[in-house]
């Protein structure tokens, strides 16, 4: 049987891929990131190693022992960890001194290029995960208004602006005025910050990157996004079409319903050229 690796950061993306790659009869050897992957997740994998996010050349050499020659990613790796005394081994402590700086895009390319040397690919996982994409439009049951769609268009230009220089990817905006921007804190603090803020009625946009890696870093929204939006105020979810992963769909739309909140996918003209 064939052999896929997992980096397995938080969130349940990782616990979702599993169960569509085990679909294709591909088996499954999990890295759990130490301090980042769920629990759960030692039941999902065929097998599981848990390692620190610095241990790269661990990492190479279980790879090589488990023949496993693809690997991908799936879940939030912790980047501020960089920032907290992380202990990292000579191959984790060479990548960041070659790197030209410490963004996401950067550390991660950092690694791949790492992994490239001993034989082992970093592949795009988005073939696993095609029913987690949607077309554009709108997926609730509320009209957007000619407000709203004001902020979405206002909101996408500003998050594909921020994407491009890999500082986040979502934007809270109101009014087309700009109430938080993402960065190291994740979605849904953003969304916190921009809900007090700007109180009721802001819109949420979460876009791809404009260079979009599809090997990592894609965009995921869940139940747990739209409760802290609920929790802020917010009356629309915007995101990328065909670029975002919704792992829990009817349930988002069942909640978003529940709640008033417009769920809108974007028609991304720089997915389509892809």
């Amino acid at each position: 049987m064939k052999k896929l690796g997992l980096i397995a950061g938080s969130g349940k993306y990782p616990l979702y891929l599993i169960r569509e790659i085990r679909k294709t009869g591909t088996g499954v050897v999990v890295f759990g990131l130490k301090g980042e992957a769920e629990k759960t997740i030692d039941d999902e994998a065929d097998k599981i190693y848990h390692m620190g996010m610095g241990q790269v050349g661990k990492f190479i050499k279980t790879c090589k022992l488990e023949g496993i020659s693809e690997v991908v990613m799936a879940g939030r790796m912790g980047h501020t960890n960089i920032f907290r005394n992380l202990k990292l081994d000579r191959k984790a402590l060479g990548i960041l001194m070659r790197v030209k700086d410490k963004r996401a895009n950067s550390l991660i390319r950092g690694v791949a290029d790492e992994l490239a040397k001993d034989g082992i690919k970093l592949v795009d996982s988005i073939a696993y995960m095609a029913p987690y994409l949607v077309p554009p439009g709108v997926l609730t049951s509320r009209k957007l208004s000619k407000k709203e769609k004001e902020d979405i268009e206002f909101g996408f230009r500003t998050a594909k602006a921020i994407a491009g220089h890999d500082i986040g990817q979502t934007v809270v905006v109101k009014d087309k005025a700009v109430l938080a921007v993402e960065s190291m804190e994740g979605t849904d603090e953003t969304i916190r910050r921009g809900g007090r803020i700007g109180g009721s009625g802001a819109v949420v946009v979460k876009v791809s990157k404009p260079d979009q890696d599809r090997r990592f870093d894609l965009p995921v929204l869940g139940i747990d996004t739209v409760k802290t939006a609920e929790e802020s105020g917010v009356g629309v979810i915007a995101f990328s079409a065909g670029m975002t992963l919704l792992l829990d769909r009817e349930e988002m739309v069942k909640a978003c319903n529940d709640s008033r909140i417009a769920l809108f996918a974007i028609d991304d003209p720089g997915i389509r050229k892809k």
